[in-house]
Parts: structure tokens; C-alpha cells; sequence
């Protein structure tokens, strides 16, 4: 949520030195306020971004499915690994891999 400040200025600012103090003041109040709501966004973002798998050795310990783009490199390598067959899945979209890993 953007927080937005508003200023009430009950006399008219006559002073080119307060109106310059006025917006500077300003500038800084929106700074703090955005840069307070983009931490928290970040904050509140990355603690759900931690990863539940951290080696690909506890996915062919727990027999994990596992994704590759057809036509890429990885297959052969996984199959080095130790991947089972059964456990390798190929797609070739973004959509059919959202597909296949969302049953």
C-alpha cells in the first residue's frame, strides 16, 4: 500500500526560501514512505522464497519427479546423476510444464 502524504499550509508561503524547504521536505517524506513500503515488499517476498529442495541428491533419494526442457542438455546429465527414467518428465512450454507439475 502506498502511503500518501498531504500537506496543509494554513497561510500562504511567501518565502522563496520555504517553498524551496516545503518541497524538499516533500521529496524526502515520499523517499522514505516508498523506500519503507519496497523493503517490506521485499522482506515479506523473500520469506517465501526459500527453496524446499536444496540437493538433487535428496530427489533421487525420495524418488522426486523431476522437469526438463525437451531438447536441452540436461537429460543426459541428470541420467549421469543417477535420475531414474520414471522420475525424468519433459515439456516443451511453460504452460504444459505448469501442467505437468500441478497434479
Amino acid at each position: 500500500y502506498n502511503l500518501y502524504v498531504c500537506v496543509y499550509i494554513g497561510e500562504k508561503v511567501v518565502s522563496n526560501l520555504a517553498r524551496f524547504v516545503v518541497i524538499v521536505w516533500c521529496f524526502v517524506v515520499l523517499v522514505l514512505t516508498q523506500s519503507y513500503t519496497a523493503n517490506l515488499t521485499s522482506f515479506l517476498t523473500v520469506q517465501r522464497l526459500k527453496p524446499e529442495v536444496t540437493n538433487w541428491k535428496d530427489l533421487i533419494k525420495n524418488n522426486q519427479t523431476v522437469g526438463y526442457q525437451r531438447g536441452a542438455f540436461v537429460l543426459e546429465l541428470m541420467k549421469k546423476q543417477g535420475f531414474y527414467e520414471s522420475q525424468l518428465k519433459s515439456f516443451g512450454s511453460a504452460e504444459e510444464c505448469n501442467e505437468l507439475f500441478s497434479n
